[in-house]
């Protein structure tokens, strides 16, 4: 999967205010694998990644943005950097106990799942998170 934009800038998040909150609701779901093995060849069962999204999937599914959980929220909605009424942005929480590349294959099982094979933007706040996040492997 390509990444047309790998990140946005980390400054953008930096300009954000303290406890700034985007205030529309989220649908708030849980991604569930029944097991996944690690990079380390560790394997978890009944794995549970919970997540947000705003705005729709359009029927491409070309029309996906992900973001870190919290950092962007002053930043998603109707209007805004990440509009809603365009994009659909999908913000996934952390799974405790997996390094970060087996993180970014969750991600992209969760990705898969919804039917995403491209993500319009990655917004993180160091821009080498970004770089793990082009979703051509094996």
């Amino acid at each position: 999967m390509s990444i047309r934009i790998r990140a946005l800038a980390a400054a953008a998040g930096l300009a954000l205010g303290a406890g700034a909150q985007a205030q529309l609701p989220a649908e708030k779901k849980v991604f569930t694998l029944a097991q996944y093995t690690t990079l380390e060849g560790k394997t978890l069962r009944d794995v549970r990644i919970g997540y947000e999204s705003y705005g729709k999937l359009n029927p491409a599914a070309d029309n996906a943005i992900i973001v870190a959980p919290g950092r962007w929220d002053a930043m998603i909605g109707p209007g805004k950097a990440f509009d809603t009424d365009r994009y659909f942005v999908l913000s996934v929480g952390a799974l405790a106990g997996v390094e970060a590349r087996d993180f970014i294959h969750l991600e992209k099982a969760l990705a898969d799942s919804l039917g995403i094979r491209r993500f319009t933007a990655v917004a993180v706040v160091d821009v080498r998170d970004a770089h793990d996040r082009d979703f051509d492997f094996d």
